[in-house]
């Protein structure tokens, strides 16, 4: 009887199935049980200035900043201080002191969580 089962159309389709569920699992298994997201602190990001007419010179208040980022741990275990930039978008200012907000662009699968200070004093001369 068990004989006659292994030559049956009915294994045959549950060994089909078997084997394309376990295919499935190793394509995408990898992204179905992903380890929960993990935070990781960035301490002296470089800060620059963007954008500045040429004729301008400025000086920010502070080099580097400290960055909160949110992702994959092994993702963020690849990433390191030297890997991010953080800038001040200094696009149509003319001479004189500012306060403005400090820009971020994370890595990719990787979210920006939080970064000390948001603002920075800029000042701006000829």
């Amino acid at each position: 009887m068990f004989a006659r089962f292994l030559r049956s159309n009915k294994f045959a389709f549950i060994l089909a199935l078997f084997l394309a569920v376990v295919l499935w699992l190793a394509v995408v298994g990898g992204d179905l049980f992903q380890i929960s997201p993990r935070r990781g602190v960035f301490e002296d990001v470089l800060l620059v200035y963007i954008n500045l007419d040429e004729n301008l010179e400025a000086s920010l208040e502070h080099d580097t900043i400290s960055v909160t980022l949110e992702g994959l741990p092994e993702k963020l275990q690849e990433t390191e201080s030297d890997d991010l930039v953080a800038f001040v978008d200094l696009e149509g200012k003319t001479p004189g002191n500012y306060e403005m907000e400090i820009k971020l662009n994370p890595p990719e699968r990787l979210s920006v969580i939080s970064y000390t200070p948001e603002e920075i004093e800029v000042s701006i001369r000829e």
